[in-house]
């Protein structure tokens, strides 16, 4: 019963990712250059514990942890879903920023460069993975009344990178 309701889509199939990026050389010294990445959201899943009415359960201490298919609905009675057919993640977007200084030659052997990167430059802060899991614990899912729900299901878990800098230098020759 831990693989009931496996077969869909899988955790991170995201149905449109676009990208773009460049550099361009404002002057002989200085280059600013971009990536931008739009990608639809991942597919959202009910997890939940496998009930004691499934044919292989027999009291079996395996089907200790939320790790199935199988979630309560709205009433409190256990059903089996496939994985992916809760809906998606919000669509995120993301635009990184570069900025390049190379100098002169120092000697005829090399450039040194510096660099300044800024990444989600719009501090885009849309959630990327959300809680999964609807049943509340083992005890709920198996008891005749006082089903409870998660109140954790569908709340973000994880979110994109805030904003940030990173400054280098590199001698090339």
């Amino acid at each position: 019963s831990f693989d009931d309701g496996s077969k869909g889509l899988l955790p991170n199939d995201r149905t449109h990712v676009f990208k773009a990026f460049g550099n361009y050389a404002l002057t002989d010294k200085l280059r600013l250059g971009f990536n931008g990445i739009v990608s639809s959201g991942r597919p959202l899943s009910c997890i939940g514990y496998v009930p004691s009415s499934v044919y292989d359960f027999a009291g079996s201490s395996a089907y200790s942890t939320a790790s199935t298919y199988y979630c309560l609905n709205d009433k409190g009675v256990s059903e089996l879903h496939q994985r992916g057919t809760f809906g998606r993640t919000p669509w995120t977007a993301t635009l990184d920023m570069q900025l390049a200084y190379v100098s002169e030659d120092l000697t005829s052997v090399g450039k040194l460069t510096f660099q300044a990167d800024v990444f989600n430059v719009f501090n885009s802060a849309r959630p990327t993975e959300l809680n999964e899991t609807r049943d509340y614990s083992r005890g709920t899912t198996n008891a005749a009344s006082g089903n409870q729900l998660s109140m954790n299901y569908l709340q973000p878990t994880s979110f994109q990178a805030p904003r940030s800098v990173r400054l280098s230098a590199r001698y090339s020759f």
